[in-house]
């Protein structure tokens, strides 16, 4: 019998969840009361609700609540901060007394927050065609460059300009490397790296090897490997001088400073 038939039959549902933090840790869970095998992954019953999937023509109305027991492993991740990769989301359901095993997907998208509240927690996510809210165009005429710093159309590439760091000293979100030492401001607008999956923005570089991040790291100690990744200011200077990237500069520095259409003669 197909699927769809036991849909609209007397199928009973299965439910698995397939959880992933960037490509370096995935969780499988199901609501179901035994493990359930699927592409060689084996899901484990976990107290386990959602909400119904609705559709609307409101794409940002389409959020998809999770309850899930609190000591649930995958909430170590938001424990004490976000994790700065994106964590998706994929949904499959199968009927329990098909012979064919058939599996589809359900519902696909990301994690947005989480939420504690007694012995369970809410996982608020969003399906995947939130990406069709953004818009297509871009690029502005602008003097500063709009390339994200060592993007695909910045075409740097980051390991030219890493620095690794040993930290000396750290306390919350400020961390010390003998090796940052430099021109004050090398890192701004740049991040760090630590364990390979911890990003961390850099909010202020005061140039004697103390770099302030937006939010501490995880686990660091002294004596941790940190990888640097100096910022740019996406002026023209910034681009040739300290980058020798000015063929791939994205702005328009010589643009009119004055407004033609304000009132005042610009010739």
């Amino acid at each position: 019998m197909t699927f769809a038939a036991q849909e609209t039959g007397h199928g009973y549902p299965i439910e698995i969840y397939e959880f992933k933090r960037g490509v370096s840790e995935s969780f499988h869970l199901t609501s179901h009361n035994e493990p359930v095998v699927f592409q060689s992954n084996t899901y484990l019953p976990t107290q386990l609700e959602r909400a119904s999937v609705e559709q609307n023509t409101e794409i940002e109305r389409a959020e998809l609540k999770l309850k899930i027991q609190r000591d649930a492993p995958i909430l170590n991740n938001f424990v004490a901060f976000p994790p700065t990769e994106i964590m998706t989301l994929t949904i499959f359901r199968k009927h329990g007394n098909d012979l064919l095993e058939e599996f589809i997907t359900v519902w696909k998208g990301r994690v947005l927050t989480v939420e504690w509240s007694g012995s369970e927690a809410s996982i608020a996510c969003e399906p995947i065609f939130t990406s069709l809210k953004r818009p297509g165009l871009r690029r502005k005429m602008q003097a500063q460059c709009p390339h994200i710093l060592y993007g695909a159309e910045c075409a740097l590439n980051n390991l030219a300009f890493q620095v690794i760091g040993t930290v000396s000293s750290f306390a919350l979100n400020v961390v010390s490397a003998p090796e940052w030492v430099g021109v004050a401001g090398n890192f701004d607008g740049g991040y760090l790296v630590f364990e390979s999956n911890q990003f961390r923005s850099v909010v202020a570089d005061d140039g004697a090897g103390n770099i302030t991040l937006v939010t501490p790291f995880v686990g660091l100690q002294v004596g941790s490997l940190v990888e640097g990744f100096p910022g740019c200011k996406h002026n023209l200077d910034d681009c040739d001088v300290k980058f020798s990237n000015v063929l791939n500069y994205g702005g328009f520095p010589y643009v009119p400073r004055k407004n033609p259409f304000g009132g005042t003669v610009i010739y």
